[in-house]
């Protein structure tokens, strides 16, 4: 009898655990649900070069509130035109929001904005924001169309003085605003346009998608003296 009210007593509790994790997986499970909102961005990218869709590109949808630093429940969201430029978000919570298109060989002038955003003062940052197209979602559907224009490219060889081709080094161009006799002509960095890439086997690069202007182009290679093992960083 005592070794059958003592199995009695493990199924009860067993039951008992059991119960309580069931109770507990269920209530995780009900807060795991995600929100759900009513609306939608949706829009057409067309290129400027011949009106064509931008086919493939990458569209991000950022919130204006977010970039000013407040806390929400989506700050960005990406997706992606299909083969007629066309793009779609869906499940968006009401705000104001600004689109950034990205497509190789096009300029992305907000999203140089935007990722530089933080580092200007907030009376810039107004400022910018009251010059951008905004897109506010509410209840509904929310249209967005937008053009991308092509940018400029420069390309070159990285060699040694004995002709040898550089490979692997970094290249990068920024965006000089100021004129280089100026003696402020190092412009701070989130005014400036920045990219970068590395040279390929015989020594070329090309950096495309720049908007009009003058720029500095900066060279910086890692090698490694084959005699003595010394490592040296080489800049032009």
């Amino acid at each position: 009898a005592r070794w059958g009210s003592g199995i009695a007593h493990k199924i009860a509790a067993f039951a008992i655990l059991f119960g309580t994790m069931a109770v507990s997986v269920i209530r995780a499970n009900a807060q795991a649900e995600p929100a759900t909102f009513p609306g939608s961005v949706q829009g057409h990218i067309s290129c400027s070069d011949g009106g064509m869709p931008a086919a493939n590109a990458r569209v991000i949808l950022v919130s204006v509130a977010s970039m000013l630093g407040q806390k929400v429940g989506v700050g960005s969201l990406n997706s992606s035109t299909d083969f007629s430029g066309d793009y779609m978000f869906r499940n968006i919570p009401p705000g104001d929001y600004v689109l950034f298109v990205r497509h190789a060989g096009y300029v992305d002038d907000l999203g140089n904005i935007w990722e530089n955003f933080r580092h200007y003062k907030p009376e810039k940052q107004r400022k910018l924001l009251a010059g951008t197209p905004l897109i506010t979602v509410g209840n509904g559907s929310a249209r967005f169309d937008a053009v991308i224009r092509r940018g400029g490219a420069i390309n070159g060889r990285v060699t040694f003085d004995n002709g040898a081709p550089v490979t692997g080094a970094s290249v990068s161009v920024r965006q000089v605003l100021k004129d280089l006799t100026q003696g402020d002509a190092e412009t701070d960095a989130v005014d400036m346009w920045y990219l970068r890439t590395t040279t390929d086997d015989r020594g070329r690069f090309r950096i495309t998608a720049l908007p009009k202007g003058n720029y500095r182009l900066r060279v910086s290679a890692h090698r490694i003296n084959s005699n003595t093992g010394e490592s040296f960083t080489v800049f032009a």
